[in-house]
């Protein structure tokens, strides 16, 4: 089993070159077309049917097709960041997973979401038309997760956004009791007598000097 580990990232990076190179060529076609690729009989029966199962009105069957556009962008732009990273290991960079992870989520939510109103229909067997993109996406991803039980230790850190929310819960869970203060700890006057002394500032008091019963430091 010595060359499994060296197999799964050639297929990871095919599926990944695949997706980007497909989802890149749909929304080629759908944002540089006039009206948004509705000219082209099966997505316009797509959107259609989403418009209606949703009851939007006509003219707002052009941003639903803009919006299966931008979607199909951002899946190509996500699979070829993944092919950028995997490319970025020959310099000792990290993989990220995360943006194969969310390129993948995407694919199915957009073919969930074109598939839904046939399948309420009882079309269901349109799912059979789509099943080589969801075929694909599972074996990415089942990929992508034997791939990591191999990768070392030092690149198992946490991404941008798992430390943003560790940081967030930790800030949440912390409890006023649990700041203490250098004055509170030290006393304040014993503090601010430190930092004289380092800076330099030593305080002499004034000579007292007796005058009958009262005390002056002023000499008469």
């Amino acid at each position: 089993m010595r060359w499994t580990p060296k197999v799964i990232p050639i297929l990871i990076a095919v599926i990944a070159l695949d997706f980007a190179l497909v989802f890149g060529f749909e929304a080629w076609r759908i944002l540089s077309s006039p009206t948004l690729g509705l000219e082209r009989l099966g997505f316009a029966n797509t959107v259609y049917a989403i418009g209606k199962w949703a009851g939007l009105q006509t003219t707002q069957h052009l941003p639903l097709a803009a919006f299966f556009g931008v979607m199909s962008l951002a899946i190509a732009i996500m699979c070829s960041c993944h092919l950028a990273t995997r490319i970025g290991t020959l310099r000792g960079h990290r993989i990220s997973h995360d943006m194969l992870d969310a390129g993948l989520i995407l694919i199915v939510v957009s073919t969930l979401v074109a598939a839904t109103p046939a399948m309420l229909s009882g079309a269901t067997e349109i799912l059979i038309h789509e099943r080589l993109p969801l075929w694909l996406v599972g074996l990415a991803a089942t990929l992508s997760m034997i791939e990591r039980l191999y990768e070392p230790e030092y690149q198992h850190k946490p991404g941008f956004l798992d430390r943003w929310v560790s940081r967030i819960a930790a800030r949440r869970n912390i409890k006023p009791e649990d700041f203490v203060s250098p004055a509170m700890r030290e006393g304040i006057s014993a503090r601010w007598d430190r930092l004289r002394d380092e800076a330099g500032y030593v305080v002499k008091p004034a000579p007292v000097k007796a005058c009958g019963p009262a005390y002056s430091i002023y000499g008469r």
